[in-house]
């Protein structure tokens, strides 16, 4: 089971709530901080198709739900997790997503579970991998364009078209209006 650990040599192997912390950090360094008045509570399996972050009780509280099969795969947890942290570093509360936080969270992820020696993952949904696509020609013209953006509009879902436009104007206005169409 992915949540237990165990010692070996006076040192412990990761679980999947230390590589939360490795992931989360891994975001912030790349894409800027988390928005902290959230708490993250911490991770569950859920009978959901899909993973998810779910706000209990309306109180800024997150709690990161990935799918059954994460038990007995830990690459799978990993990749389910990295995508959901996406989302951790600028909650809005509700289910607001745009194209641009769906892709960021793929992309991430994928790059994420690559570098970490979690296997080579993809989008398993076609909108996830449309997503995908625009982000990765929106870092194709400029690699630091989420931090530089999250300066203007700190919360990935509310950025606009004038947002990224201001922030780079190289960024073509049809790739703008697709990313922040809501997801």
């Amino acid at each position: 089971m992915i949540f237990l650990t165990e010692e070996m040599q006076g040192e412990y192997t990761w679980t999947i709530t230390s590589k939360l912390g490795h992931i989360l950090r891994t975001a912030e360094e790349k894409y800027g901080n988390r928005d902290k008045e959230y708490t993250i509570l911490g991770v569950e399996i859920s009978l959901n198709a899909q993973p998810q972050i779910w706000y209990p009780g309306n109180c800024k509280h997150i709690a990161i739900q990935l799918t059954q099969g994460c038990i007995v795969n830990m690459d799978r947890a990993v990749f389910q997790l990295a995508h959901e942290a996406i989302h951790c570093l600028s909650p809005t509360g509700g289910q607001n997503a745009n194209y641009l936080e769906e892709g960021l969270g793929t992309h991430f992820s994928i790059e994420y579970t690559m570098n970490n020696g979690h296997g080579s993952w993809s989008a398993e949904l076609a909108k996830y991998g449309d997503a995908l696509t625009k982000v990765r020609e929106l870092l194709s013209i400029d690699s630091e364009i989420i931090k530089k953006v999250r300066g203007i509009q700190p919360t990935i879902a509310f950025i606009t078209v004038d947002n990224l436009l201001a922030t780079n104007d190289k960024i073509p206005e049809k790739l703008a209006t697709e990313l922040v169409t809501k997801f």
